[in-house]
């Protein structure tokens, strides 16, 4: 019954991941005490977030991740960041080992142009 004119499942939840990146972007560039050009302060960096482990119920252990590999690690505190699980997805903005902002993926994106670049217009 597929009129072949439906988009793919893929198709739609890329986008919806990316229309949902982007109203954070907004939201971080409106509320960034740093260049609003960019949505978020200077020397920021953005990266995929996996939240590893939290140990001992105190802290919590996020590898960034910058597309297909690992490039760091963040231990946060399990007190202030008390909505993240373990296995959880992210995208995370960090900057001296501060994670200033993050929000839950769905999913990891399949396409990770601009996440590292500190230039791209969009951020968190």
């Amino acid at each position: 019954m597929s009129d072949g004119t439906r988009p793919a499942r893929r198709t739609i939840l890329r986008t919806l991941g990316l229309l949902g990146t982007g109203t954070v972007a907004a939201a971080t560039a409106s509320a960034s005490t740093g260049d609003a050009r960019r949505g978020r302060a200077d020397g920021a960096t953005r990266y995929i977030g996996v939240v590893d482990r939290i140990v001992d119920g105190e802290h919590v252990v996020i590898l960034l991740e910058d597309c297909d590999s690992i490039v760091d690690q963040l231990v946060v505190s399990a007190d202030r960041y008390d909505d993240l699980s373990e296995r959880d997805i992210l995208l995370t903005v960090v900057e001296d080992d501060d994670l200033l902002s993050y929000c839950h993926l769905s999913e990891k994106p399949s396409d990770c142009r601009g996440i590292g670049d500190s230039r791209s217009s969009s951020g968190d």
